[in-house]
Protein backbone atom coordinates (compact mmCIF):
# COMPACT_ATOMS: atom_id res chain seq x y z
CA UNK A 1 0.00 0.00 0.00
CA UNK A 2 1.28 3.32 -0.60
CA UNK A 3 1.12 6.33 2.03
CA UNK A 4 1.02 9.73 1.19
CA UNK A 5 2.88 12.25 3.07
CA UNK A 6 0.16 13.47 5.63
CA UNK A 7 2.15 16.70 6.17
CA UNK A 8 0.74 18.50 3.07
CA UNK A 9 -1.27 20.73 2.92
CA UNK A 10 -3.76 19.28 1.77
CA UNK A 11 -4.06 15.71 3.30
CA UNK A 12 -3.28 17.55 6.98
CA UNK A 13 -6.46 19.61 6.71
CA UNK A 14 -8.32 16.25 4.89
CA UNK A 15 -7.08 14.36 8.31
CA UNK A 16 -7.92 17.25 10.89
CA UNK A 17 -10.30 19.75 9.42
CA UNK A 18 -12.94 17.28 8.27
CA UNK A 19 -12.74 14.67 11.19
CA UNK A 20 -13.66 15.60 14.26
CA UNK A 21 -12.93 12.23 15.85
CA UNK A 22 -8.95 11.62 14.57
CA UNK A 23 -8.52 15.92 15.57
CA UNK A 24 -9.72 15.30 19.32
CA UNK A 25 -7.46 12.12 19.50
CA UNK A 26 -4.68 14.29 18.15
CA UNK A 27 -5.24 17.12 20.55
CA UNK A 28 -6.02 14.63 23.76
CA UNK A 29 -2.55 12.71 22.58
CA UNK A 30 -0.29 15.56 22.07
CA UNK A 31 -1.32 18.21 24.83
CA UNK A 32 -1.83 18.00 28.49
CA UNK A 33 -5.26 18.63 29.11
CA UNK A 34 -6.45 18.72 32.45
CA UNK A 35 -9.37 17.63 31.21
CA UNK A 36 -9.62 15.66 27.62
CA UNK A 37 -12.19 16.85 24.73
CA UNK A 38 -15.07 14.81 24.39
CA UNK A 39 -16.59 16.84 21.74
CA UNK A 40 -15.62 20.02 19.51
CA UNK A 41 -17.00 22.35 17.19
CA UNK A 42 -14.99 23.47 13.84
CA UNK A 43 -14.76 27.24 13.60
CA UNK A 44 -13.39 29.52 10.63
CA UNK A 45 -9.79 29.20 9.50
CA UNK A 46 -9.86 32.94 8.44
CA UNK A 47 -9.60 35.34 11.09
CA UNK A 48 -10.98 38.62 10.15
CA UNK A 49 -8.68 41.62 10.70
CA UNK A 50 -10.58 44.27 12.87
CA UNK A 51 -10.05 47.13 10.04
CA UNK A 52 -10.43 46.66 6.42
CA UNK A 53 -6.54 47.20 6.12
CA UNK A 54 -5.27 44.76 8.62
CA UNK A 55 -3.88 41.48 7.96
CA UNK A 56 -6.01 38.41 7.31
CA UNK A 57 -4.65 35.48 9.33
CA UNK A 58 -5.43 31.75 7.63
CA UNK A 59 -5.04 28.84 10.16
CA UNK A 60 -4.96 25.36 8.97
CA UNK A 61 -7.32 24.01 11.59
CA UNK A 62 -9.72 25.62 14.69
CA UNK A 63 -12.10 24.05 16.97
CA UNK A 64 -13.69 25.28 20.42
CA UNK A 65 -14.79 22.33 23.01
CA UNK A 66 -17.99 22.04 25.29
CA UNK A 67 -15.34 23.30 27.98
CA UNK A 68 -14.95 26.55 25.91
CA UNK A 69 -11.53 26.35 25.40
CA UNK A 70 -10.28 26.99 21.84
CA UNK A 71 -7.11 25.54 19.70
CA UNK A 72 -5.84 26.06 16.82
CA UNK A 73 -3.74 23.45 14.97
CA UNK A 74 -0.70 24.14 12.56
CA UNK A 75 1.38 22.01 9.89
CA UNK A 76 4.32 24.52 8.92
CA UNK A 77 6.77 22.99 6.49
CA UNK A 78 8.88 25.72 4.92
CA UNK A 79 10.48 28.36 6.80
CA UNK A 80 8.80 31.06 8.18
CA UNK A 81 10.35 34.17 9.85
CA UNK A 82 9.14 35.37 12.75
CA UNK A 83 7.05 32.05 13.31
CA UNK A 84 6.42 32.57 17.36
CA UNK A 85 5.31 36.23 16.61
CA UNK A 86 2.58 34.68 13.92
CA UNK A 87 1.52 32.46 16.74
CA UNK A 88 1.57 34.53 19.10
CA UNK A 89 -0.69 36.63 17.22
CA UNK A 90 -2.77 34.26 15.78
CA UNK A 91 -4.04 33.28 19.67
CA UNK A 92 -4.43 36.94 20.83
CA UNK A 93 -6.68 37.26 17.96
CA UNK A 94 -8.55 34.27 19.17
CA UNK A 95 -8.64 35.37 22.23
CA UNK A 96 -9.55 38.77 21.69
CA UNK A 97 -13.14 37.66 19.38
CA UNK A 98 -14.69 35.71 21.94
CA UNK A 99 -16.64 38.08 23.94
CA UNK A 100 -19.79 40.06 22.73
CA UNK A 101 -20.67 43.29 24.52
CA UNK A 102 -22.90 41.30 27.21
CA UNK A 103 -20.26 39.18 28.13
CA UNK A 104 -17.82 39.12 31.17
CA UNK A 105 -13.76 38.51 31.37
CA UNK A 106 -14.19 35.49 33.07
CA UNK A 107 -16.59 34.09 30.26
CA UNK A 108 -13.21 34.04 27.80
CA UNK A 109 -11.91 30.24 27.20
CA UNK A 110 -8.42 29.32 27.24
CA UNK A 111 -6.59 29.05 23.97
CA UNK A 112 -4.39 26.70 22.91
CA UNK A 113 -2.02 26.82 19.78
CA UNK A 114 -0.51 23.75 18.45
CA UNK A 115 2.04 24.07 16.14
CA UNK A 116 4.02 20.90 14.12
CA UNK A 117 7.52 22.20 12.85
CA UNK A 118 9.11 20.21 10.03
CA UNK A 119 12.51 21.88 10.64
CA UNK A 120 14.52 23.01 13.55
CA UNK A 121 13.19 25.75 15.79
CA UNK A 122 15.05 25.76 18.77
CA UNK A 123 18.95 25.59 18.02
CA UNK A 124 21.38 24.08 20.54
CA UNK A 125 19.01 21.99 22.47
CA UNK A 126 18.13 18.18 22.18
CA UNK A 127 14.20 18.60 22.94
CA UNK A 128 11.58 18.60 20.24
CA UNK A 129 8.29 19.65 22.64
CA UNK A 130 8.32 23.01 23.68
CA UNK A 131 5.62 24.47 26.01
CA UNK A 132 5.24 28.14 26.14
CA UNK A 133 3.06 30.13 28.65
CA UNK A 134 3.25 33.49 30.42
CA UNK A 135 5.07 33.78 33.99
CA UNK A 136 5.82 36.22 36.30
CA UNK A 137 9.26 36.89 35.97
CA UNK A 138 10.87 36.88 39.32
CA UNK A 139 7.97 34.19 40.61
CA UNK A 140 8.15 32.14 37.62
CA UNK A 141 5.11 29.36 39.41
CA UNK A 142 3.12 32.86 39.04
CA UNK A 143 1.22 32.38 35.68
CA UNK A 144 -1.56 34.46 33.52
CA UNK A 145 -4.05 32.31 32.30
CA UNK A 146 -5.13 32.25 28.69
CA UNK A 147 -3.04 31.24 26.37
CA UNK A 148 -0.51 28.68 25.58
CA UNK A 149 1.67 27.26 23.01
CA UNK A 150 2.81 24.28 21.69
CA UNK A 151 5.70 23.37 19.11
CA UNK A 152 6.62 19.99 18.06
CA UNK A 153 10.01 20.11 15.99
CA UNK A 154 9.14 16.56 13.64
CA UNK A 155 12.82 16.21 12.80
CA UNK A 156 14.21 16.38 16.06
CA UNK A 157 11.45 13.93 17.27
CA UNK A 158 12.34 11.63 14.17
CA UNK A 159 16.34 11.58 15.35
CA UNK A 160 16.03 11.14 18.90
CA UNK A 161 12.92 8.26 19.11
CA UNK A 162 12.65 4.82 17.80
CA UNK A 163 9.37 3.79 16.25
CA UNK A 164 8.33 1.04 18.16
CA UNK A 165 6.57 2.79 20.68
CA UNK A 166 3.08 2.11 21.09
CA UNK A 167 1.65 5.13 23.05
CA UNK A 168 -1.03 7.71 21.43
CA UNK A 169 1.58 10.55 21.21
CA UNK A 170 3.73 8.34 19.80
CA UNK A 171 2.13 6.73 17.23
CA UNK A 172 0.53 10.36 15.88
CA UNK A 173 4.14 11.88 15.51
CA UNK A 174 5.06 8.39 13.95
CA UNK A 175 2.15 9.11 11.35
CA UNK A 176 3.05 12.57 10.84
CA UNK A 177 7.18 11.77 9.74
CA UNK A 178 6.57 8.36 8.30
CA UNK A 179 2.66 6.71 8.24
CA UNK A 180 4.18 3.50 6.29
CA UNK A 181 6.22 2.50 9.46
CA UNK A 182 3.15 1.44 11.41
CA UNK A 183 2.55 -0.88 9.04
CA UNK A 184 6.08 -2.58 9.72
CA UNK A 185 5.83 -2.44 13.14
CA UNK A 186 2.42 -2.88 13.82
CA UNK A 187 -0.25 -6.34 12.80
CA UNK A 188 -3.53 -5.38 11.49
CA UNK A 189 -4.97 -6.66 14.94
CA UNK A 190 -2.91 -4.53 16.77
CA UNK A 191 -3.43 -1.50 14.69
CA UNK A 192 -7.50 -2.40 15.14
CA UNK A 193 -6.97 -1.04 18.28
CA UNK A 194 -5.85 2.09 17.46
CA UNK A 195 -9.17 2.80 15.27
CA UNK A 196 -7.93 6.42 14.57
CA UNK A 197 -4.71 5.68 13.42
CA UNK A 198 -6.06 3.00 11.18
CA UNK A 199 -8.67 5.75 9.91
CA UNK A 200 -5.79 8.30 9.34
CA UNK A 201 -3.79 5.15 7.36
CA UNK A 202 -6.49 4.73 5.49
CA UNK A 203 -7.13 8.44 4.50
CA UNK A 204 -3.34 8.95 3.20
CA UNK A 205 -3.83 5.58 1.07
CA UNK A 206 -2.74 6.65 -2.07
CA UNK A 207 -5.66 4.53 -4.06
CA UNK A 208 -8.06 7.21 -2.60
CA UNK A 209 -6.83 10.27 -4.89
CA UNK A 210 -6.58 10.41 -8.41
CA UNK A 211 -3.59 11.35 -10.71
CA UNK A 212 -3.68 14.76 -10.67
CA UNK A 213 -4.38 15.14 -6.62
CA UNK A 214 -1.54 12.79 -6.37
CA UNK A 215 0.97 15.15 -8.66
CA UNK A 216 -0.30 18.58 -7.07
CA UNK A 217 0.60 17.38 -3.39
CA UNK A 218 3.99 16.13 -4.68
CA UNK A 219 4.75 19.09 -6.37
CA UNK A 220 4.04 21.08 -3.11
CA UNK A 221 6.16 18.95 -0.92
CA UNK A 222 8.49 19.69 -4.04
CA UNK A 223 8.25 22.96 -3.74
CA UNK A 224 8.64 23.11 0.29
CA UNK A 225 11.90 21.15 -0.22
CA UNK A 226 13.37 23.82 -2.45
CA UNK A 227 12.23 26.48 0.33
CA UNK A 228 14.56 24.43 2.65
CA UNK A 229 17.46 24.46 0.10
CA UNK A 230 17.36 28.11 -0.95
CA UNK A 231 16.42 29.40 2.94
CA UNK A 232 19.38 28.01 4.24
CA UNK A 233 21.66 29.42 1.40
CA UNK A 234 19.98 32.69 2.77
CA UNK A 235 20.40 32.53 6.16
CA UNK A 236 23.73 31.32 5.85
CA UNK A 237 24.74 34.57 3.81
CA UNK A 238 23.21 36.46 6.00
CA UNK A 239 24.78 35.57 9.18
CA UNK A 240 28.21 35.94 7.36
CA UNK A 241 27.21 39.51 6.48
CA UNK A 242 25.56 40.29 9.93
CA UNK A 243 22.39 41.06 8.05
CA UNK A 244 20.07 40.19 11.24
CA UNK A 245 17.75 42.90 10.14
CA UNK A 246 17.89 41.69 6.82
CA UNK A 247 16.70 38.49 6.67
CA UNK A 248 12.87 38.77 6.20
CA UNK A 249 13.36 40.66 3.04
CA UNK A 250 16.19 38.07 1.99
CA UNK A 251 13.73 35.37 2.66
CA UNK A 252 11.21 36.79 -0.14
CA UNK A 253 13.78 37.40 -2.50
CA UNK A 254 14.97 33.71 -1.99
CA UNK A 255 11.45 32.58 -2.90
CA UNK A 256 11.29 34.92 -5.90
CA UNK A 257 14.87 33.39 -6.55
CA UNK A 258 13.78 29.70 -6.92
CA UNK A 259 10.64 30.37 -8.76
CA UNK A 260 12.62 31.86 -11.40
CA UNK A 261 15.21 29.18 -11.16
CA UNK A 262 12.68 26.76 -11.37
CA UNK A 263 10.86 27.93 -14.03
CA UNK A 264 14.02 28.01 -16.27
CA UNK A 265 14.94 31.75 -16.68
CA UNK A 266 18.77 32.33 -17.34
CA UNK A 267 21.57 32.30 -14.00
CA UNK A 268 22.68 35.74 -15.98
CA UNK A 269 19.02 37.14 -15.87
CA UNK A 270 18.46 36.04 -12.42
CA UNK A 271 21.42 37.67 -11.44
CA UNK A 272 21.07 41.25 -12.88
CA UNK A 273 17.56 41.26 -11.66
CA UNK A 274 18.03 40.57 -8.05
CA UNK A 275 21.63 42.39 -8.13
CA UNK A 276 23.39 38.92 -7.28
CA UNK A 277 26.68 37.94 -8.36
CA UNK A 278 26.34 34.72 -11.06
CA UNK A 279 28.23 32.51 -8.68
CA UNK A 280 25.99 32.89 -5.79
CA UNK A 281 22.97 32.47 -7.99
CA UNK A 282 24.77 29.14 -9.35
CA UNK A 283 25.13 28.03 -5.98
CA UNK A 284 21.78 28.28 -4.87
CA UNK A 285 20.59 26.42 -7.83
CA UNK A 286 22.72 23.90 -6.96
CA UNK A 287 21.86 23.78 -3.63
CA UNK A 288 18.17 23.44 -4.87
CA UNK A 289 18.90 20.79 -7.20
CA UNK A 290 20.85 18.81 -4.14
CA UNK A 291 17.79 19.20 -2.02
CA UNK A 292 15.43 17.51 -4.23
Amino acid sequence: MKLLDPRSDFLFKRLFADNPRLLMDLLNATLPLENPITEIEYLPAELLPYERNSKLSIVDVRCSDMFGRHFIVEMQMAFQPFLHKRMMYNTAKVLSRQLSESQQYDEIGNVYTLCFIDEVLEKGIDDWFHHYIINHKKYPKRQMHGMEWFFIELGKWKKNFNFNQREKQFLWLTFLTQPSKILEMMTPTELAEFNEIRDALDIVNASKYTEGQINAMEKYLDEVRSYHSGISYAKKEGIQEGVEIGLETAYKNMVNIIIDIKAGISLDQISLKYNIDNQSILEISNSINEGL
